[in-house]
């Protein structure tokens, strides 16, 4: 049996210990009774797991809060950003436009200008590539945009692979690096990717039954007031949202699998295949 390298992990506040928001109306809704820990395994690294030394930096700054290894923040929105890239990250692409994205240097230089939201020098023999990398890396970057140092995290495809590639060795705060996964990558297959993201999705959902069940069954203070039915539409919406993502990637992954396939066409046949940014410039 093949043993994925590749691990989507969580951990659920206890439902005791999350705050309500509103001081005057304490409430709470799914998004905030999602509240826990989250990381990635990837392969014998963590990502999204901080340092020793900036948690002893931080515990010094601010003696009151204990942050720990990983940061707690509603699990929904860390879900959320992996089906955003899960409908990107695994489009394959031709092959001239791999040589020309996926060279060492090329990518970190791409991928250096998308964090900085700059746009890169390119020659003019690289077609629109220059023009469209920034929203390219921007697309399959880990966002995590609700943290104060955000990881370097990215995902794409490279032929039949998936690459996810890592590179914190600038992101410090008072000279201190932030994350203990400095710098590297992981290769796995698609179905790979697709399994890992499958099996957060199952656990997720399935551990927020369980806490929404809780709560429905009056397992909250009475002082916090939770629009129930609100509730249980948003749990029953999100549990649903993994086929629609996955419906709609496969739709890109076809189009994009027969686009390369017509591009590698001409170029065995000596004529350049352009790089195409979207459908609309090949209907």
């Amino acid at each position: 049996m093949r043993t994925t390298k590749l691990r989507f992990r969580f951990e659920l506040t206890p439902l005791a210990k999350i705050e309500p928001w509103g001081d005057d109306k304490p409430n709470l809704h799914w998004f905030g009774l999602t509240d826990g820990l989250f990381w990635i395994e990837a392969g014998d690294t963590e990502l999204f797991r901080y340092t020793d030394a900036i948690n002893a930096h931080w515990a010094k700054q601010y003696p009151q809060t204990s942050k720990g290894y990983y940061e707690r923040y509603p699990i929904a929105s860390y879900h959320d950003d992996l089906l955003s890239l899960l409908e990107v990250a695994p489009i394959p692409y031709s092959p001239d436009f791999s040589e020309a994205f996926f060279s060492a240097k090329r990518s970190r230089t791409l991928q250096s200008a998308a964090v900085k939201s700059v746009e890169p020098i390119v020659s003019e023999n690289q077609h629109d590539i220059g023009k469209h990398s920034p929203k390219w890396w921007a697309q399959r970057r880990w966002s995590a945009s609700h943290l104060l140092h955000p990881p370097n995290v990215w995902l794409w495809r490279e032929a039949d692979s998936m690459r996810l590639y890592w590179d914190n060795r600038a992101v410090t705060t008072d000279n201190i690096p932030v994350w203990t996964a400095k710098h590297g990558e992981l290769s796995f297959t698609v179905n790979d990717f697709v399994d890992a993201v499958r099996a957060f999705d199952g656990a997720f959902i399935r551990a927020m039954d369980e806490r929404v069940q809780t709560v429905l069954d009056g397992g909250l203070s009475p002082h916090i007031h939770v629009d129930l039915a609100g509730l249980r539409w948003m749990h029953d919406n999100t549990a649903k949202s993994l086929d629609r993502r996955l419906w709609e990637a496969q739709d890109q992954i076809d189009f994009h699998t027969a686009l390369v396939k017509v591009q590698t066409a001409l170029r065995e046949r000596g004529r350049t295949a352009a790089w195409v940014s979207d459908a609309s410039e090949v209907l």
